[in-house]
């Protein structure tokens, strides 16, 4: 969050030893919240001995996902044991993936079981080519932007267009992650009244009535459209997509 509440940007911290943390933003924040963080450090909280850096250019990234990806996976990581007790949702294993020494992340963009691969960067295309050949069996299929797009939207999972600098925790679905007991980046700005507001706007799911008529992102949502200008907005559509799976 920023210090006004506002959601900044959307992503993960992972605990990788006792004071040794890994940070994900998403690609097109990633500058924006090492400049946040680097703001805090530096003006708001001096007195932490605590030291960022960037490693984006060290990592190769990949996810793997579907029914099956668990399966695939154990054929890649013999010394970590992939089962669902062993390595539970949101959690973090370093061991050896293809041979190679990287970090496995159980994170779901889609809402299936997924994991995510971190290798050495330069290690990046052994690693893939690997990973389609444990998975050939199976059918595995490589997937491209627009794919994952229709796959978190289908979830509700929130990007750019919902992250849009106007919007709360609270109001993408995520109130349950605000602590009542702790301090945070944001907190006094989300107690004043308007910010938990019951007329806020906040993430839902639509569909056409009619099954078929493409809803344009940017459209603005009104509940009479015959209704004189100007017409009251009841709200927008932040994304959009066609679903193959719901037709």
């Amino acid at each position: 969050l920023r210090e006004d509440g506002i959601g900044l940007d959307d992503g993960t911290t992972s605990r990788l030893a006792d004071t040794r943390y890994l940070m994900t933003t998403t690609t097109a924040h990633a500058q924006e919240v090492m400049r946040h963080l680097e703001y805090y450090l530096q003006i708001v909280w001096p007195e932490l001995d605590v030291h960022i850096v960037s490693v984006t250019d060290e990592w190769a990234a990949m996810a793997l996902a579907g029914p099956d990806s668990r399966r695939v996976l154990a054929k890649l990581t013999p010394d970590i044991d992939v089962g669902n007790d062993a390595f539970p949702y949101m959690g973090v294993r370093a061991g050896t993936i293809a041979g190679v020494p990287g970090r496995v992340f159980r994170i779901s963009f889609s809402g299936e079981l997924a994991y995510e691969i971190n290798v050495p960067a330069d290690h990046g295309p052994s690693v893939w080519e690997a990973v389609m050949e444990a998975g050939a069996g199976v059918a595995i299929t490589p997937y491209g932007t627009e794919a994952l797009g229709i796959l978190r939207t289908e979830k509700g999972h929130v990007v750019a267009g919902e992250i849009n600098g106007r919007t709360t925790a609270g109001d993408l679905g995520f109130g349950r992650m605000i602590s009542s007991r702790k301090d945070f980046v944001g907190r006094r700005s989300l107690a004043h009244p308007a910010m938990t507001d019951g007329a806020r706007l906040e993430l839902v799911g639509l569909m056409p009535a009619d099954g078929r008529t493409a809803i344009p992102r940017g459209a603005q949502i009104v509940v009479d459209p015959a209704h004189p200008l100007p017409n009251p907005m009841v709200g927008e559509v932040t994304s959009a997509c066609f679903s193959p799976n719901l037709g």
